[in-house]
């Protein structure tokens, strides 16, 4: 909600339903794409709720809040004060929102980057009628489905082998598509991920290659394979 003074505020109860939310996010995820989690993989999801000064920076030299607002809000705390806008405006910095850490099973959602980068989007799109969750939400949604797409095991019982070794470019792909079919349940949630995907660069706006699971599920399986053949003529061993 806006309170007033062109800032989203928080609901107190924020964190619990997050956290509530968080692991039925896996197993809807997971089986659209046709995947259950393995058993011993325990993930650990944290959330932040202050922001690092590296993504107030990243945020602010963004297309999306440059293109809106030229500054950080004057009360946004005092680290933020100091922040100049680069010369360069750069589409959204793609770990600002949340990451997924494969080698430490992790998942971290930037509780209030996330507030700021939603209040922005429903700023410029001239509504503010947007629940504070949707920011979170959206980056959670995002993270889980890179778990998934890693983690979850296929029906040979295999997982994406040499995860380390495919792009940048081929994980986005499979975080975006799952999240966006997930988020799509959601009008408004389908609303933001689709104009937050606009202020994001070329590999996170991939997923609109595959226009239905089926399609995606197939594009994942055959890139897991396609990695671990790249990974065997590269000599690694192992994966995360």
């Amino acid at each position: 909600m806006n309170d007033g003074r062109g800032l989203a505020t928080v609901n107190p109860d924020f964190q619990i339903v997050m956290r509530e939310m968080a692991y039925p996010y896996f197993e809807t995820i997971s089986e659209m794409a046709c995947l259950r989690m393995n058993d011993d993989v325990d993930i650990d999801i944290q959330h932040y709720e202050r922001i690092r000064v590296e993504h107030a920076q990243a945020l602010l030299d963004s297309r999306l809040w440059r293109s809106r607002y030229g500054r950080m809000p004057d009360d946004w705390g005092k680290m933020t004060h100091s922040l100049k806008p680069s010369k360069n405006i750069q589409p959204i910095s793609k770990d600002i929102l949340g990451e997924y850490l494969p080698d430490k099973r992790r998942i971290v959602v930037y509780d209030q980057t996330c507030l700021l980068v939603t209040y922005a989007l429903a700023a410029k799109g001239g509504s503010l009628c947007v629940p504070v969750p949707s920011g979170p939400e959206l980056a959670l949604a995002h993270a889980v489905s890179h778990a998934v797409s890693h983690l979850g095991v296929d029906r040979n019982g295999n997982i994406w082998d040499r995860y380390e070794n495919s792009s940048s470019a081929e994980k986005e792909l499979f975080a975006q598509g799952y999240s966006r079919h997930f988020l799509e349940r959601n009008w408004l949630n389908s609303i933001l991920f689709r104009s937050l995907a606009k202020h994001q660069s070329a590999e996170y706006n991939q997923y609109e290659h595959a226009e239905n699971l089926r399609e995606l599920n197939a594009m994942l399986m055959k890139t897991r394979e396609d990695t671990g053949l790249r990974g065997l003529e590269g000599g690694g061993v192992g994966h995360e």
